[in-house]
């Protein structure tokens, strides 16, 4: 089976190829825009180098795809605040997921697995089902949907839309600039914990490598139907201060500074939000759990900040 994923130099889908690699009658081609990390994923699987070619390539200037691709995996995408530029999400998320389909319609391709996120829904009304109303309010999560319509109109292949809830995990692209990574890294440094308002915010958080499992079997699994739509989350959502009572816990096990929380009830960002995602209907369809808790997930960063001390 031939495989095309985009996105291969970015937080997930270095993890994505890291799975696919594995499985013997897989052939990946995994495209990005950054040399470097391409140069990096190289050297992480050169032992795989017969099952993995890997391509530069910007979706809003793509290379072109190999002779057959048999699956796509769609994980490229600008990420952004919600400040961004529109017509740059635009360009890059709607118009190059439209040129990515159109390339895999051509080729005859099978599949096309679309990332998409639980910002799709909003911000009110979680725990969120694949059938609750989208409310995308910015305009990443905009794009993002318009993407979603993009596929879910599309006939001539199977298609399986994606939507995460937050990633995080220790990789060897971790994310130390976003929750929960940017606790773990203060305590290490024996920095307060900066908490805004209550603290009682409630995030649904997937393991990096639960996501790409997802995505593989979504790759490689059968399916009850032509278009699916699954949540993948972690199977639960926790508060903010829940995180910093596992952060204070683990870095007194080992060894780094008493951690002390410092909050801001006035801060804009301290208003009680829940994002959570059901997940449900792949778990029944895919078979396919969260494996990494929240416990293990944070031992691993602060077994990494209290290595370096430094992040």
């Amino acid at each position: 089976m031939n495989i095309v994923l985009t996105g291969a130099s970015g937080f997930l889908g270095s993890e994505i190829v890291g799975d696919l690699v594995q499985v013997e009658a897989v052939h990946l081609t995994a495209q990005g825009r950054c040399e470097k990390r391409l140069l990096a994923l190289a050297d992480r699987f050169s032992d795989c180098r017969r099952k993995l070619s890997l391509q530069r390539s910007d979706v809003r200037e793509p290379a072109p795809l190999p002779d057959r691709a048999d699956v796509i995996l769609h994980a490229a995408a600008l990420r952004s605040p919600s400040s961004a530029d529109p017509d740059e999400l635009y360009d890059t998320n709607v118009e190059g997921t439209k040129r990515l389909l159109e390339a895999g319609l051509a080729m005859g391709c099978r599949r096309f697995v679309l990332i998409s996120t639980q910002a799709v829904y909003g911000t009110d009304g979680a725990p969120w089902s694949e059938d609750a109303p989208v409310c995308p309010k910015t305009p990443y999560a905009i794009s993002k949907r318009e993407a979603e319509k993009v596929v879910l109109e599309a006939d001539g292949l199977e298609i399986v839309v994606l939507r995460l809830s937050r990633l995080y995990g220790v990789t060897p692209l971790v994310r130390w600039g976003e929750i929960p990574g940017r606790l773990a890294r203060d305590a290490g440094r024996g920095e307060p914990l900066n908490i805004y308002g209550t603290g009682e915010q409630r995030f649904d958080l997937v393991h990096v490598r639960d996501a790409a499992r997802a995505v593989t079997r979504a790759a490689l699994g059968p399916l009850n139907r032509d278009k699916s739509l699954y949540n993948v989350g972690g199977g639960g959502s926790y508060t903010i201060n829940e995180i910093c009572q596992q952060i204070a816990e683990l870095a007194r096990e080992h060894g780094l500074p008493p951690v002390v929380v410092r909050r801001d009830p006035a801060h804009p960002d301290g208003t009680y939000r829940h994002l959570e995602l059901r997940v449900d209907k792949i778990r029944h369809d895919m078979n396919w759990e969260p494996r990494v808790s929240l416990r293990q997930a944070m031992e691993e960063y602060i077994a990494c900040v209290a290595q370096t001390r430094v992040m």
